[in-house]
């Protein structure tokens, strides 16, 4: 099967919100995204590229080790903490789950006012 042609950027755009709503909000796998993206709305791209593109946007599904790791260290500060991943809002029993899945040491209060939490799309308010 022939690839199909790069996107443009506001090709991409145009169809952010779509994507991010099939995505993260329904809760789609990556494939069943591109597939929905393709037969319905005409949108054709590879996979890489999709990779790519919600790399960009900062759109995942996931936090990463350190992100929980963080969840953690507040806990154990005992702050309350809300943690949302690209919008979504994590309910208590993932957190639970996620930060016991690690096996942490605290850290020093001064190490935890380094972090910097940018690349995920993940907030956590006290």
């Amino acid at each position: 099967m022939p690839r199909p042609p790069l996107k443009s950027k506001d090709a991409w755009d145009t169809q952010k919100e779509r994507i991010r709503s099939l995505y993260v909000a329904k809760g789609y796998t990556l494939s069943q995204t591109i597939k929905e993206m393709r037969e319905t709305h005409g949108f054709d791209a590879t996979q890489r590229e999709y990779v790519k593109r919600l790399k960009s946007w900062e759109m995942f599904k996931n936090a990463r080790m350190q992100d929980w790791k963080h969840v953690r260290d507040r806990d154990l500060d005992k702050k309350d903490t809300r943690v949302r991943i690209s919008g979504k809002d994590v309910r208590r029993e993932r957190i639970e789950r996620a930060t016991r899945r690690y096996k942490f040491a605290p850290q020093d209060v001064s190490e935890q006012s380094k972090y910097k939490n940018q690349t995920t799309g993940t907030v956590m308010n006290s």
